[in-house]
């Protein structure tokens, strides 16, 4: 999920840039510590007017952490709760 938000947000290739393959694995991990899923949700769709597609404050309604697929419908991150992201951010931080 990470690499593919990264992905998107066009910064892959940066965190394997004149690196080795496990200089950008460990950028990438230190960069899972900085999410703020919780916060600030993040989205691999692009949220154009659909009337029948919800939007990130009706995930962040329903969940404590969002993560929502390409489709727009799914929240990859919807069995995950704000505990398990303070977990994850001690472990990098």
């Amino acid at each position: 999920m990470l690499v593919l938000q990264t992905d998107t947000a066009g910064s892959v290739s940066r965190l394997f840039e004149e690196k080795s393959p496990f200089s950008g694995e460990l950028n990438l991990l230190f960069s899972a510590g900085a999410a703020r899923w919780d916060v600030e949700p993040i989205s691999l769709a692009i949220f154009a007017p659909d009337e029948q597609r919800p939007e990130l404050h009706d995930f962040q309604a329903k969940f404590d952490v969002v993560f929502v697929d390409g489709s727009g419908y799914m929240n990859l991150a919807a069995d995950m709760c704000s505990a398990t992201l303070a977990v994850v951010r001690g472990s990098f931080n």
